[in-house]
């Protein structure tokens, strides 16, 4: 036997079944046919067309979940940069990678967030010209973390600024000017603006209103900001000034808002999304159609779009992903309990939201099994699906 014959070859990741909806935007399009999503340990680059899949392992990869793994992740496509925040055994990290080729990556720089108490990362950010980068920290110190990516260096810490029992969701920098933060979360809302090397909360005012969960924003335009909130909301606001309250009429709450070339999209309760369009000055907006997955219980809690805005990715809070034609959105139509009495009962494909890689599971798998003579795997899991 010759040695090249008796070494064995190393296993190697080749494809990757699930995906982690507990992740800070946990799903993205970096082109038209590749999106990239968080599962496991791992980043997953996935080719639409061929199916093939590239993979970042994280850092602490084989550590046990959810005490340390991928916490929050962001993309920039223009110049195809990855951020991926990890929650270790000792201190949170920040791995900035630049993707060369479908197969090919770089990576640029590991940030160790050691000037903070908190092991993890929350919330990722690029600035819309990918100059600077945002990272929130979690609990205990709930720090903002201003980074500057050209530099390599962290410019501004700003620690204690919210309490566990009010934690941020997120952040983002205002598209135009790079100078002025928000983070939102639950009962908290707070603008930064960076001044003399130094990030200085803002104060806004919004009269009489109650704190609430703010659930989620956007940028609309170059200052116009949205926020959503649990009562179905839409602030709005022209930089750190309050201009009003759009009211969807929707009677769940928003989990997720994106906006798009026409207008906004929000992600709601029961698998269900609003779309709304730009109005003219008597209507800020006006609703453009509003559709529901089939039987459907679980919430929309991220949004996504590739550069062409033909699709939109709905990724639920029970680990699936649904893409819809949103190119066509004006002309489709909500199927009713008729649509379901008229289709072939071993149908249960939805006609608007389509499964854009495979059903996923949600809770643990509990027994797998290969077909020898057929590429079949099928598994069963805790959540009571095959």
């Amino acid at each position: 036997m010759s040695k090249e014959a008796s070494v064995p070859k190393a296993l190697q990741l080749r494809h990757v079944f699930g995906f982690r909806s507990d992740v800070s935007n946990p799903f993205n399009f970096l082109d038209e046919n590749h999106v990239l999503f968080t599962a496991g340990h791992s980043v997953v680059i996935h080719n639409i067309e061929d199916k093939t899949q590239t993979f970042i392992s994280g850092q602490n990869h084989g550590a046990s979940l959810p005490s340390c793994g991928i916490t929050a992740v962001d993309i920039f496509p223009p110049k195809k940069l990855i951020a991926i925040a990890e929650k270790t055994e000792k201190v949170a990290t920040i791995s900035l990678y630049e993707l060369l080729s479908e197969t090919k990556k770089r990576r640029r720089k590991v940030i160790q967030c050691t000037d903070i108490a908190s092991r993890e990362i929350i919330s990722l950010k690029f600035s819309s010209d990918s100059k600077f980068l945002l990272a929130i920290g979690g609990a205990p110190d709930w720090s903002i973390i201003n980074y500057q990516r050209e530099k390599g260096r962290i410019i501004q810490i700003i620690k204690n600024q919210t309490i566990s029992t009010m934690p941020f969701y997120n952040g983002s920098y205002c598209p135009s000017d790079n100078n002025l933060i928000v983070c939102s979360g639950h009962k908290v809302l707070k603008f930064y603006k960076s001044e003399q090397s130094e990030l200085r909360p803002h104060q806004i005012s919004m009269g009489k209103r109650d704190a609430c969960d703010y659930t989620s924003h956007c940028w609309d335009s170059d200052r116009r900001l949205l926020i959503a909130t649990e009562h179905a909301e839409i602030l709005i606001f022209d930089g750190t000034e309050f201009r009003g309250v759009f009211d969807t009429q929707f009677t769940s709450s928003i989990f997720s808002i994106i906006t798009f070339s026409k207008g906004f999209v929000c992600g709601c309760d029961n698998g269900t999304i609003l779309v709304f369009e730009r109005g003219d000055d008597k209507e800020m907006y006006k609703k453009l159609n509003k559709l529901s997955m089939l039987n459907e219980t679980n919430s929309i809690t991220h949004l996504s779009l590739p550069p062409s805005e033909e699709q939109i990715a709905c990724c639920l809070n029970n680990n699936q992903i649904y893409t819809l034609n949103l190119s066509q959105i004006e002309v489709l139509k909500q199927e009713t309990e008729l649509d379901l009495m008229d289709k072939n009962p071993d149908d249960d494909d939805d006609r608007n939201f389509q499964l854009i890689l495979t059903p996923f599971h949600y809770k643990g798998i509990t027994g797998l099994d290969l077909c020898i003579r057929k590429s079949y795997l099928v598994t069963c899991g805790y959540d009571r699906s095959v």
